[in-house]
């Protein structure tokens, strides 16, 4: 979570990893909340790994950061 402390200013982060039963498509899920001024940033993303899964999801947040901020 350090890697978005450089784009954006949380109040807070809230990271929840679960496992699924589609083992084909990736059965490792990583949910990541940011909270930040101006509104929540949510990522939801589905993977092989628990490592890629969240890799996933903070690149998805630091897109929403940056459409943001433009």
């Amino acid at each position: 979570m350090a890697k978005l402390e450089r784009f954006a200013e949380p109040t807070s982060a809230e990271v929840v990893l679960k496992l699924e039963k589609d083992a084909e498509r990736g059965n490792k899920i990583a949910v990541i909340t940011l909270r930040i001024p101006g509104g929540d940033m949510r990522a939801e993303c589905q993977a092989r790994t628990f490592e890629e899964a969240v890799d996933e999801a903070i690149d998805n947040i630091k897109r929403q950061i940056e459409k943001r901020r433009e």
